[in-house]
């Protein structure tokens, strides 16, 4: 049986399916509009409201969260900032204005990482897709040899010297990536009174203060506290409300 729809009937569905899209989008629109209106206009806490409303509106953007970031470091939660800062370096990592802010904010509060050891500044040479990029070339490298192999005679010197080398840049390939994929999901401390503690217990002994816009390393949970390396190298239990993940879930690992 042939099936026929009329052309207005036609135009009508596709009316009816369009519209919600359309009044979604100019909404959205609309807010942010009101959003940036209000930064300019000195009310950075009612900017940084709109953005929030905006993320679980249209999800996340470069720009938006680059905004947010922003009031929240006009509005003095340099935690906040430092998070949207960060969720927006990994939407564009070339992004050389949130680059500039990021690295402004975090030098005027002082929060400065540890002396890093010469083979963690080789790692970080090459960020986490580079490195990734690099094994598989590599991958791809020695499986070309190994074919030309077949029909071309290379001397055991060669096979040893391509080999030996193909699997040492593999290895640092592989370490480097991994090296840099723990590094690529961090959390950071938002609230502003933070204590790093030595048990997962609101009673236990306080070992040092751990200021807002620190970034931090969650290893696993027990009930509502996280154990944590910062990027100074300190370890300890933290409240895991006084945290929030760059990317991913808030709790990774349980103990319980």
């Amino acid at each position: 049986m042939k099936l026929t729809v009329s052309c207005p009937l036609l135009l009508l569905l596709v009316i009816i399916f369009i519209t919600p899209t359309v009044a979604v989008a100019e909404s959205n629109l609309d807010l942010f509009e009101q959003g940036n209106e209000a930064y300019s206009k000195g009310d950075f806490t009612g900017a940084g409201e709109m953005y929030e409303k905006l993320t679980t509106t249209s999800g996340y953007g470069a720009g938006l969260l680059f905004n947010l970031g922003n009031s929240y470091a006009q509005s003095g939660q340099t935690g906040k900032a430092i998070l949207n800062y960060e969720r927006a370096l990994r939407l564009a990592p070339s992004n050389s204005d949130i680059q500039g802010n990021l690295q402004l904010i975090r030098k005027e509060s002082g929060l400065f990482p540890r002396d890093y050891s010469w083979s963690e500044r080789f790692f970080q040479l090459l960020d986490l897709n580079q490195w990734t990029i690099s094994a598989f070339f590599l991958l791809l490298l020695f499986s070309t040899f190994q074919l030309a192999s077949l029909k071309l005679s290379f001397s055991v010197q060669v096979q040893r010297v391509v080999t030996g080398g193909c699997c040492m840049l593999f290895i640092l390939c592989v370490i480097g990536g991994f090296s840099r994929h723990k590094q690529w999901q961090p959390s950071v401390v938002t609230d502003s009174d933070s204590r790093l503690l030595l048990s997962p217990f609101g009673s236990a002994t306080s070992t040092s203060s751990i200021q807002q816009g620190r970034l931090v390393y969650p290893e696993k949970t027990h009930g509502e506290f996280s154990y944590i390396t910062d990027e100074t190298g300190r370890k300890g239990w933290i409240a895991s409300s006084a945290i929030e993940p760059v990317i991913g879930v808030k709790n990774r690992v349980s103990t319980q």
